[in-house]
C-alpha cells in the first residue's frame, strides 16, 4: 500500500495498468535520487535485479521459462499520477538516504522486489509473480530508459 509506494495515496481507483504506468515513473526516479556514494552498486541496479538475481539460473531452478515475458502494455501515467508517482519518489530516496551510506544498496532490492511486484496484480505464485515483474522491469522500465 501507501507505506511501500505512497504515490497510491494520491486517491482514486488503482488498477494494475495504472499502478504499473506511475511505476514507470517512480522506479527511475527514486533510484536517481538515492545516493549510494562511492561504496554503493558498481552496476545499474535493475539490471542486476533481472539478470543476476532473477537470472537464467534462478529460473531455472523455480521451473520458469529462461525467456522473460514481455509485459503489456507499457502505459504512460496521466499527468497528476506522474507528479505523485516523482514526488513519492523522492519520498522514499530520502528515506533511503537516511539509512547509513554503506547499507543502502543491501535495502533497495528487497524494496525494489516488494515493490514492482504490485505489477503482477492477483498473481498468486511467487515465482510467477517473480516472472511477471522482471518481465515488467525488462519490458517497461529498462527498454524505456
Amino acid at each position: 500500500g501507501a507505506a511501500v509506494l505512497p504515490f497510491v495515496a494520491s486517491g482514486g481507483e488503482w488498477t494494475t495498468r495504472r499502478l504499473a504506468a506511475s511505476l514507470r515513473v517512480f522506479t527511475p526516479a527514486l533510484l536517481r535520487a538515492v545516493d549510494f556514494g562511492p561504496a554503493g552498486p558498481q552496476q545499474d541496479i535493475l539490471d542486476v535485479l533481472v539478470n543476476v538475481s532473477y537470472g537464467l539460473q534462478t529460473r531455472k531452478e523455480v521451473g520458469l521459462p529462461a525467456k522473460l515475458p514481455p509485459y503489456r502494455p507499457c502505459d504512460k501515467p496521466s499527468a497528476a499520477d506522474r507528479q505523485a508517482a516523482g514526488a513519492a519518489a523522492a519520498q522514499v530516496a530520502a528515506r533511503f538516504n537516511s539509512y547509513q551510506e554503506d547499507l543502502r544498496g543491501l535495502y533497495i532490492m528487497p524494496y525494489l522486489e516488494t515493490a514492482l511486484s504490485k505489477v503482477a496484480g492477483a498473481e498468486q505464485d511467487v515465482a510467477k509473480i517473480m516472472h511477471k515483474t522482471m518481465g515488467f522491469v525488462q519490458t517497461c522500465v529498462l527498454a524505456a530508459e
